[in-house]
């Protein structure tokens, strides 16, 4: 759990947000948690998400495509 927590909680000062989401990859409870905030982030429904910017968007697109590749591939590992 303390991994889990260690691996989400961003380094504003000296990561960029990939390296951030490099690090969630890493951490299967940690990328569970991302996904749904990421889910969260991207809903349509929400009004915040209207007012995100193309830029904030594409970042979450792209940070939720890349976790969901690692989750599917620890799943197709462990499946073997």
């Amino acid at each position: 759990m303390v991994e889990a927590i260690d691996a989400i909680s961003r380094r504003l000062t000296d990561q960029t947000y990939p390296e951030y989401i490099e690090r969630v990859a890493q951490n299967p409870l940690a990328l569970r948690v991302k996904l749904a905030d990421l889910r969260d982030n991207l809903d349509p429904r929400r009004v915040s998400t209207a007012l995100l910017s193309a830029e904030t968007l594409e970042k979450y697109r792209t940070a939720q495509r890349r976790l969901i590749a690692t989750k599917a591939l620890a799943s197709a590992l462990t499946d073997n």
